[in-house]
């Protein structure tokens, strides 16, 4: 690798040479989710992060198949044909069921780099405390 009389290494911008030691090199902070929630309608799950979240396409143009639900709190399968998963707000992932939630141990598990957030950040794999639908 060329470097600089100074001894740092070269790197080609667009529009210009940069030293190394001009680059952030810093891993970017991964979003943090801060808590979920299950509305009373026992449909809709959102996800809220500690910042603002996008959905990252690159890993994948299905979305939805990043996520996966457990009903008995282990056992996690494949989200339904009519359920949908969103970005609904710049903190918020919404998972909607086409048929609410009926147990006290549903659990959502959300892959890794599933989301980003806007300095590159992605997401740690992520599951759900345990969302009580049994309305007990």
């Amino acid at each position: 690798m060329p470097k600089f009389p100074s001894g740092d290494d070269v790197y080609v911008g667009t529009d210009k040479l940069y030293k190394s030691s001009e680059i952030d090199t810093k891993i970017p902070e991964k979003p943090v989710p801060t808590g979920e929630s299950l509305d009373d309608t026992k449909k809709i799950v959102t996800i809220s992060f500690d910042k603002p979240i996008f959905q990252n396409e690159l890993v994948s143009a299905d979305f939805k198949a990043l996520f996966t639900v457990a009903t008995d709190g282990e056992t996690f399968a494949e989200l339904g044909a009519s359920d949908t998963v969103v970005v609904t707000s710049n903190r918020v992932v919404t998972v909607t069921f086409d048929s609410a939630l009926t147990t006290a141990t549903n659990k959502i598990k959300m892959d890794a780099e599933a989301i980003m957030n806007s300095i590159g950040g992605l997401n740690d794999e992520y599951t759900t405390d345990a969302l009580d639908a049994s309305g007990e």
